[in-house]
């Protein structure tokens, strides 16, 4: 059955930059190859929603219309990728700000201003530039992909969605006589963010009721 917009699939992918570097991956082994394993990563094939921006907007195209078990090497435009470089994204800030910090800035440094993530390009004198563009901005990329299932699963579903807000753990049931999906997690979310993922999840996979429980 081909994928349309709004299935759940999962799928495996490696992501590499022109030059043949791994920046992503869902392999575990890959990932320790390139050094590129942390404390808080987790790895194995990943289940998305088709079309809603959980993937590259060039992912997400080519998914539609596909069977399960196809692969492919895509390569992706920087505009079906990470976009082009937005020159309004690239900014000066007085150095004395992280100075006041006690941050003392240096090209090529990561850092986050105002909830945006940046890299610092030059510091000369006063005046600091970042660049808030996405690192990957106004590169060709490619991703090997396999499109492992179509996840129809509701349950699962709902747990895709946990795990891509970094819910690990979380265990679902789902009473399809209901069309209810009760949602077991360690820490109660705050309401805010509990309202926004209910709807995301509403909206998503049909549920008509969604409870969360300790």
């Amino acid at each position: 059955m081909p994928i349309k917009q709004g299935d759940f699939v999962e799928i495996e992918y490696t992501g590499k930059t022109d030059t043949g570097d791994v920046f992503d991956t869902t392999d575990e082994n890959v990932a320790k190859k390139e050094g590129l394993t942390s404390g808080h990563a987790h790895y194995g094939p990943q289940t998305i929603c088709v079309g809603r921006g959980h993937v590259l907007k060039g992912i997400d195209a080519w998914l539609i219309g596909k069977e399960n078990g196809t692969s492919t090497t895509l390569v992706l435009k920087p505009e079906n990728a990470f976009g082009k470089k937005n020159a309004k994204l690239i900014q000066m800030i007085p150095t004395k700000r992280f100075l006041e910090q006690q941050m003392r800035p240096a090209p090529a440094m990561p850092i986050e201003v105002d909830g945006m993530y940046g890299i610092i390009k030059t510091v000369t004198g006063g005046r600091t530039v970042v660049d808030f563009n996405h690192p990957l901005a106004n590169k060709e990329i490619t991703y090997d992909l396999k499109i492992n299932t179509i996840v129809t699963d509701r349950a699962k579903q709902v747990e895709a969605l946990c795990t891509m807000h970094h819910l690990h753990g979380a265990v679902v049931s789902w009473d399809a006589g209901s069309d209810t999906a009760t949602i077991k997690i360690p820490n109660a979310l705050p309401p805010q963010i509990q309202d926004a993922f209910t709807k995301e999840i509403t909206a998503m996979t049909g549920a008509k009721n969604i409870t969360f429980t300790k």
